[in-house]
């Protein structure tokens, strides 16, 4: 299926690229999702304020998301993108194959989507490193600060007061 041009090439296989996958594939475009595996909001116990779904846990609501993209036809690859160049039909992807690192493919599309986040800047009084570390960046980014509202914090050089 490498040499196949495809409609789309979603770069980032979290809920915004899942679905604009599901989107794309229910128009029966063909489509290509590109998951990297590395979720923002993994440390995070559940996904909140998502109508329906309140309480899930990140990995499950990707798991459904990765299966209603595959169910409408699109595909899923386990990769990251090392590189992007303009051709002639759109782009030219190059992918690098997650579970067989040493295998390296093309994909060919004419649009090219990317949803891949952002990364979090953690305050200072906060180490990244720690378990306390990852929980707040999940919580902050997650729940949108409504579980954290007894203090003030930051993110994305964003201080968020308290009420």
């Amino acid at each position: 299926m490498e040499d196949e041009l495809r409609d789309v090439v979603v770069v980032g296989g979290g809920a915004a690229g899942l679905s604009a996958g599901l989107m794309l594939a229910r128009a029966r475009r063909r489509v290509t999702v590109v998951d990297a595996g590395a979720p923002r909001n993994a440390p995070a116990e559940a996904v909140h304020a998502l109508l329906a779904l309140d309480g899930v846990s990140p990995a499950e609501l990707l798991a459904r998301g990765r299966a209603e993209v595959t169910g409408y036809g699109g595909e899923i690859i386990a990769g990251e993108v090392s590189d992007v160049a303009a051709a002639p039909e759109g782009f030219a992807i190059k992918i690098k194959k997650i579970k067989m690192r040493t295998n390296e493919g093309e994909l060919r599309a004419r649009r090219l989507l990317i949803t891949t986040g952002l990364d979090d800047e953690l305050p200072a009084q906060v180490s990244a490193a720690s378990a306390d570390g990852a929980r707040v960046a999940a919580q902050i980014n997650a729940d949108l600060v409504f579980e954290d509202t007894d203090r003030a914090v930051a993110s994305r050089r964003v201080r968020y007061p308290t009420r």
